[in-house]
């Protein structure tokens, strides 16, 4: 945290409001979890308001690449994983994260969605990148979610408008991760959500299905073994 911050305190000297850019190089490993969710949603709010984009170079045996897509989520970054590069030298590896740094993004201010989105995580409308998809995610109060989408905001320091007409889809079997997605979700208004564009969704579905799978397979096993153990709550509960 303390290495985030200063850097965009470096890079805002005589920066004249420009958008800023921080690319990290490691493991993603810290100590959030040891803290209040506060602390994170705080240095996130840092970020948001200085237009500072984070992007992360996954690197190491032990990667916490959850924690750096959320990161990449709520300030329009990207994370890449060396081990994913194997056919990329070195240099190539850092000419793409020079290029994704000078990618524009759009910083939302205000937005509006259809009167059938009862409720959208994260609430603080993500980042908008120009080089992948941003994920937001939701309930809705009626079957047919089709009507406009209206969010305001900034291209560096330019006021903009962007409009988008959205159309109801039949649903999608390989999307049925979503409703625990979205409970997840709604326990801190999305602040954890490492849905930094499609393939970060689909890594974090996947993740939750096969814990899922392994917990049923447990269960049957313990079920089978005659090794099932039942707590009752006390009086006080």
């Amino acid at each position: 945290v303390s290495a985030v911050r200063k850097a965009k305190s470096v890079l805002s000297e005589g920066n004249d409001g420009k958008d800023l850019c921080i690319v990290y190089v490691g493991d993603g490993v810290h100590r959030f979890n040891l803290i209040q969710p506060k602390g994170f949603e705080s240095l996130v709010n840092e970020l948001r308001n200085d237009r500072t984009t984070i992007l992360s170079l996954a690197l190491g045996p032990k990667l916490d690449v959850e924690f750096l897509a959320t990161l990449a989520n709520h300030t329009g970054g990207a994370v890449f994983v060396h081990q994913n590069l194997n056919n990329l030298s070195n240099q190539q590896v850092a000419d793409g994260l020079a290029k994704a740094c000078s990618v524009p993004v759009f910083w939302p201010s205000e937005s509006s969605f259809p009167k059938a989105v009862a409720a959208h995580y994260p609430t603080k409308l993500p980042p908008i990148r120009g080089d992948r998809d941003s994920i937001v995610l939701g309930r809705l109060n009626s079957e047919d979610a089709s009507g406009e989408l209206v969010v305001q905001g900034t291209w560096g320091a330019t006021a903009s408008k962007l409009v988008w007409n959205i159309k109801h889809e039949s649903q999608n079997e390989d999307l049925a991760f979503l409703g625990e997605v979205v409970e997840k979700a709604e326990l801190n208004s999305g602040l954890t959500l490492p849905t930094a564009g499609s393939e970060a969704l689909m890594a974090f579905g996947n993740a939750l299905m096969n814990t899922s799978d392994q917990l049923l397979k447990d269960a049957r096993f313990a079920l089978a073994s005659g090794c099932l153990l039942y707590t009752s709550p006390s009086p006080r509960d």
